[in-house]
């Protein structure tokens, strides 16, 4: 018997739903983590620590170099070629993995003074290692099968949250072992999808030259662009801890983790519409259209999420910052914390426009422009260095927060002129309105209540949430797009 064919809706839904669990999960033990580390080397330990922790993201993105998105768009246009592409991925990334861990031990002995004191960051670096096999992953992609690939983050900060519980345990300060155990969970994590789909995929097999130079051509624009992009994304902590030291970065490790944790959503729910968006691009009204029903699921849950951080933001970082050693009360913890008070509601604001492009930069890749998303990443970037470095330089954390939504905004509107060009339609519609009101209410609510105890913040943020998801019509998934 034929087995049935299920819907675009349910296997999208199924893929994202499966991640975001297992991003629940991630980040209770990346967040779990963090919260020992913090507390057990303080401002100044956790900033040293969040500087190899944003180094080893941007490098990882520098050997990805666009390598999955590319291999599942063409694995998904032309299924016969599909073992050939992956493999002609795995072999870049290969070459990209040597690259990576040059710059990790280049910038590691820069910053430590000396190849001995940089011995532990460098050590972390060999995570790289795992990320060519990683390259398998593509074939999961393809058929929208997420286990594997959202139980590997999972199990490798598992392991993350286990070993740094270790080292606070033993006492020890020296963060550099951290890294070395941040490292380890991005080691798992790439491994185990490729464990997962080994029996489908030989990586070793044989491979023209033409294929892997033809992917690398259509890689290097998206390469360049993702890396940039997390370059700029990601540089915030670099350059505090260039201007201001380790305490004021750690400081913002205090804050901007929130935003990281948040963009999952649609990064997981835009990677899991990518196949159909590619198979759409010779249609474009079925792809803007998809992009469209995107961009409102999303707004359903950003714009909500704006209207909590204006108004309970102090409660929610007391939650997670009010303790060490002893609980501090409510009124102190806001007094000596007022920057990063400042940095929540801006940093809440750059999610909305993270959410609203991260679908619209996926339809542009599945119609081909790369070299467009290079282009709004390297201005991007330079807006970011420009700007951004000005304001961290005068304003520290708070002006890295402004600098952050600010540039967030310009990617925002800019990749949705350059998808209306590409495909002759805006992604935004009148749907949008349901969040925008259901958000307003929100506010409404939560405003006037702003100075409820903190204990009551969280049943009231999630009951408000719920409700304003629902009112959006955020959920059912409702694409339709049937396969």
């Amino acid at each position: 018997m034929e087995l049935r064919k299920t819907t675009l809706e349910r296997r999208v839904l199924t893929g994202t739903g499966l991640q975001l669990f297992s991003r629940l999960g991630t980040a209770s033990c990346s967040a779990s983590a963090l919260l020992l580390i913090g507390r057990h080397l303080g401002d100044a330990g956790l900033g040293r620590f969040n500087y190899y922790f944003n180094l080893f993201l941007v490098v990882g993105a520098l050997v990805d170099f666009g390598s999955m998105a590319i291999a599942v768009r063409e694995a998904a246009r032309q299924p016969e070629r599909e073992e050939a592409v992956i493999r002609a991925a795995f072999r870049v990334r290969v070459a990209m993995a040597l690259s990576g861990f040059a710059v990790c031990v280049a910038v590691s002995w820069w910053k430590e003074g000396s190849l001995a004191n940089a011995a532990l960051p460098i050590l972390g670096a060999l995570h790289l290692v795992a990320v060519p096999p990683n390259a398998a992953a593509a074939w999961l992609q393809v058929r929208v099968r997420y286990a594997a690939i959202g139980l590997a983050p999972l199990i490798g900060f598992g392991v993350y949250l286990g070993l740094s519980t270790a080292l606070c345990g033993a006492d020890v300060h020296e963060p550099g072992w951290f890294v070395v155990a941040f490292a380890a969970a991005l080691l798992l994590q790439s491994l185990v999808p490729w464990i997962a789909a080994s029996r489908q995929v030989q990586l070793l097999g044989p491979v023209d030259d033409a294929t892997v130079k033809a992917l690398f051509a259509a890689m290097a624009p998206l390469g360049l662009s993702a890396a940039i992009s997390t370059l700029y994304f990601r540089m915030d902590a670099l350059l505090l801890n260039e201007f201001h030291g380790d305490i004021a970065n750690g400081r913002w490790a205090k804050t901007f983790p929130l935003l990281s944790f948040s963009i999952a959503l649609p990064s997981y729910l835009a990677g899991s519409l990518f196949p159909a968006l590619s198979r759409f691009a010779s249609t474009p009204g079925r792809l803007v259209a998809l992009v469209r029903r995107a961009v409102v699921v999303l707004a359903g849950f950003s714009l909500p999420a704006l209207a909590l951080a204006f108004a309970w933001g102090g409660q929610a970082l007391w939650l997670f910052w009010g303790r060490r050693g002893e609980v501090v009360p409510l009124e102190q913890f806001l007094a000596t914390n007022r920057d990063l008070l400042r940095c929540l509601p801006l940093l809440a604001l750059a999610a909305v426009a993270i959410f609203a492009a991260i679908p619209q930069m996926q339809a542009l890749t599945a119609l081909g422009r790369q070299k467009v998303l290079l282009r709004v990443t390297c201005v991007a970037l330079f807006a970011k260095l420009l700007v951004g470095g000005s304001l961290i330089w005068k304003f520290g954390v708070v002006g890295a927060a402004f600098g952050t939504a600010a540039t967030e905004w310009l990617v925002t509107i800019w990749v949705s002129v350059e998808l209306r060009r590409a495909s002759g339609s805006w992604s935004l519609s009148r749907a949008l309105l349901r969040p925008v009101l259901a958000a307003a209410g929100v506010a409404a609510i939560a405003l006037p209540l702003r100075d409820l105890a903190p204990r009551h913040v969280v049943p009231a943020a999630v009951a408000l949430f719920a409700v304003a998801i629902v009112a959006a019509r955020a959920l059912p998934l409702r694409l339709g797009a049937d396969e």
